[in-house]
C-alpha cells in the first residue's frame, strides 16, 4: 500500500542505523497511516508480545527500548532506504560482502536488488567472524548492556541451545516470509554474516538471492 501511494519508493531510511534504528519519519508518517502510531514501552508498561514492530521471541531490543525510551528501533532487521557507510555510526554495511550494500541502499520496489530481503529476524550476536574460515571468535549470544538485565542478543533465541537461534523469518518485496535454518557451525550454508561492524555480526546472508 505504502508503495502505491509513494512511487514505487521504500519509506525514506536516510537517517537509520545499525539495522534496527530507523529514521524519524517512519515513526511520525508511515507507522501511524499504514501500521500503528508508535508509543515507547517502559519497563512498568513494555509493549505487547503481538506488537507488529517486534517479533514475539524479541528480548534484547524491547529491553533497549523500555530502557532508552525510544520509538526508533524494531525488533527486526530491516534493510531498505539507508545510506552506506550509515548515518551517525558510518556502519559498514559492504564488509565482508561489497554486493550487499544495495540491500540497504535501494530506494525503490522492483529493482536490481528485488530479490533480497526487506526485513529479517535479527539474528545477531557480539564477537567477530571470519567469513574466510566460516567462524567466529568470542561469539556470544547474550547482552550485558544494561546490567544486571540481561537478554538473547537475537530473535528466536528459544529455538536453540545457548540462546542460539536454529533459524529466522525473512521478509521479501513480493510479500512472502520465508523461514531459513540458521546453524552457527556452518553459517555459510544457511544464513551467512551479512555484516561485522563495531563487535556485533549480524548473519541475513539467505541463499539463493542473485545478488549475493
Amino acid at each position: 500500500m505504502y508503495a502505491g501511494d509513494n512511487a514505487n519508493f521504500f519509506p525514506d531510511n536516510t537517517y537509520g542505523w545499525d539495522l534496527s534504528w530507523v529514521s524519524g519519519v517512519l515513526v511520525t508518517n508511515l507507522y501511524p497511516r499504514y501500521l500503528n502510531p508508535m508509543i515507547a514501552g517502559t519497563l512498568k508498561n513494555p509493549l505487547s508480545a503481538n506488537n507488529v514492530l517486534y517479533c514475539p521471541t524479541d528480548r534484547w531490543h524491547r529491553l533497549a527500548e523500555e530502557e532508552d525510551d525510544t520509538t526508533q528501533l524494531v525488533g527486526y532487521f530491516y534493510f531498505p532506504g539507508r545510506t552506506d557507510p550509515g548515518y551517525s555510526d558510518s556502519w559498514d554495511y559492504s564488509t565482508p560482502w561489497p554486493a550487499l550494500s544495495g540491500w540497504v541502499t535501494r530506494k525503490k520496489f522492483d529493482g536490481s536488488f528485488r530479490q533480497a530481503p526487506t526485513m529479517g529476524d535479527r539474528l545477531q550476536a557480539l564477537g567477530s567472524w571470519d567469513v574466510t574460515a566460516n567462524k567466529g571468535s568470542g561469539v556470544s549470544w547474550i547482552e550485558t548492556a544494561f546490567a544486571p538485565l540481561t537478554a538473547p542478543s537475537a530473535n528466536h533465541w528459544d529455538s536453540g541451545p545457548g540462546n542460539i537461534p536454529a533459524g529466522g523469518n525473512f521478509l521479501f518485496e513480493d510479500g512472502r516470509v520465508a523461514w531459513y535454518r540458521f546453524n552457527v557451525a556452518d553459517a555459510r550454508d544457511t544464513v551467512d554474516v551479512g555484516c561485522a561492524w563495531s563487535g556485533w555480526v549480524l548473519f541475513y546472508k539467505v541463499p539463493g538471492v542473485n545478488t549475493n
